[in-house]
């Protein structure tokens, strides 16, 4: 390498540093290669030359860059066969599959259903495709935790290169694992069906760390005008919504002493815990979420519709009716009125589980007409021809708590209100090094995203989605 590897706190190449570490040094040396490039570029457009001096730098990067480049592809190839190697040398080949027949999905794999059919997944899907997701992020967590024999002998039969390479240098390389695709699908499904934001507003992918997002607020006007007159020109008026990712982290521990029959129900406990903790926190910032750093700068629906500046999007009940029961039937059409039309398709009720039963189910069992099916099966979730979703978020005090002024629950279309930015998917990573004097594992699982509800109206613009309010 070169003798400038110094000037980016490098240091000399070692012959023992892994592929990842190298894989590392050539991602550093490419990012100064174009920091050259730049300045090279800068020079030709402001008519002067480079100079000699800096062309070679960024020659010899380049040079660097293909040197490193296969030097990893022979290191990557050593280090796979010295795993396979190990795994085989070590542990003797043995059946610790589940089913009978072999999965397409991952060649090989089986399951006995004698052993394993009769669990009740809460995170995998209770199907044979679900019970061979849980079994194969099971397996992971037990290499990974434990360098656990068969399990490691399963991995290297069974995933990916970059997996095996990652449990080769234990838990704690580079700072902790990767697990496998199979678990973080479950938990990125999980966290969309446990999340009333992820289902209810609009999610946008983000290709950067900010999107800017176009947003029409004001439209060309039609006028008359007389034969063989000008007519009057008018434009459409845009502004942006800014979509700003945020790093958001869940960080737990568990146990160190795992056994082998718990596979599953590991790696599926461990899918569902991350899964609500991140729909959880989403909740609360697109909803209730007062813009400080406890909700990463977010305001929430229900906040920014009561600040005063989106008149429209509260709507007040009757005077004396500031509290769950004494709600009626006109104050919730008064929410509906208040909603426009374009947002009528894909609107939904939103509170909590007692507000629901406070509120919706008193009013229908009040309104007559129970048959033996609402009492023995309940009320079906849907009100006035609009479903109501439940979320434990929403405001749930009942009995004689009173709401005046403040929300009692939610109406509309919060896709037309409200958009989430998706930076990039749920990852999870293991370590075994901060929690290592009480022998337990470190779970850490991060996201980033953003919330901005960016249309509920004005005083005199109808909004999306309206909350409803107690008056005294």
């Amino acid at each position: 390498m070169s003798v400038d590897d110094d000037d980016l706190g490098l240091g000399p190449l070692r012959g023992d540093e892994d592929a990842h570490r190298l894989i590392q040094r050539r991602g550093h040396i490419l990012r100064h290669a174009e920091q050259l490039l730049e300045e090279m570029e800068r020079a030709h457009a402001q008519g002067k030359e480079p100079g000699p001096k800096l062309s070679a730098r960024y020659d010899q990067r380049m040079l660097e860059v293909e040197q490193l480049s296969r030097l990893i592809s022979k290191r990557e190839a050593f280090e796979q066969t010295r795993v396979a190697v190990h795994l085989r040398a070590t542990y003797p080949k043995e059946e610790i599959s589940m089913f009978g027949n072999p999965s397409p999905s991952l060649p090989g794999r089986s399951v006995r259903p004698d052993r394993h059919d009769d669990r009740n997944l809460r995170a995998f899907a209770n199907t044979r495709e679900g019970r061979e997701d849980a079994y194969a992020s099971g397996r992971f967590l037990m290499a990974a935790l434990h360098q656990h024999g068969p399990s490691l002998q399963w991995v290297g039969d069974h995933f990916s290169h970059d997996i095996r390479m990652a449990l080769s240098g234990g838990v704690n390389t580079a700072g902790g694992v990767l697990v496998p695709e199979e678990f973080e699908r479950e938990v990125i499904k999980l966290r969309e069906e446990y999340g009333v934001c992820r289902r209810l507003m609009r999610v946008r992918p983000m290709g950067s760390d900010t999107k800017n997002i176009p947003r029409r607020v004001g439209g060309v006007t039609a006028y008359f005008v007389s034969e063989n007159a000008e007519g009057t020109e008018s434009d459409a008026s845009w502004d942006n919504v800014l979509l700003s990712a945020k790093k958001l982290m869940v960080l737990t521990r568990m146990s160190s002493e795992i056994a082998e029959d718990s596979i599953i129900d590991l790696a599926d406990d461990l899918a569902d815990e991350i899964a609500y903790s991140f729909a959880l926190k989403e909740d609360q910032c697109g909803l209730t979420g007062t813009g400080t750093s406890t909700y990463g700068g977010i305001v929430g629906a229900l906040v920014k519709a009561i600040d005063g500046s989106h008149a429209l999007a509260k709507v007040s009940a009757a005077s004396g009716h500031d509290t769950a029961g004494e709600i009626t039937l006109d104050d919730l059409l008064g929410c509906l009125g208040a909603v426009p039309a374009y947002a009528k398709p894909g609107s939904v009720w939103l509170c909590s589980t007692e507000m629901k039963s406070a509120i919706f189910d008193r009013l229908r069992a009040a309104a007559g007409g129970i048959t033996a099916a609402d009492i023995s099966g309940g009320f079906a979730d849907k009100f006035l021809g609009y479903s109501i979703v439940e979320s434990p978020v929403m405001p749930s005090a009942v009995g004689a708590t009173t709401y005046n002024g403040t929300v009692m629950l939610g109406f509309g279309n919060l896709a037309k209100a409200a958009s989430i930015g998706s930076r990039r998917g749920i990852t999870v990573a293991l370590s075994d090094q901060r929690y290592w004097s009480q022998d337990q594992i470190g779970v850490k699982g991060t996201e980033r995203f953003d919330i901005n509800v960016h249309d509920l109206g004005t005083a005199s613009v109808k909004s999306p989605f309206v909350v409803l309010c107690g008056l005294t």
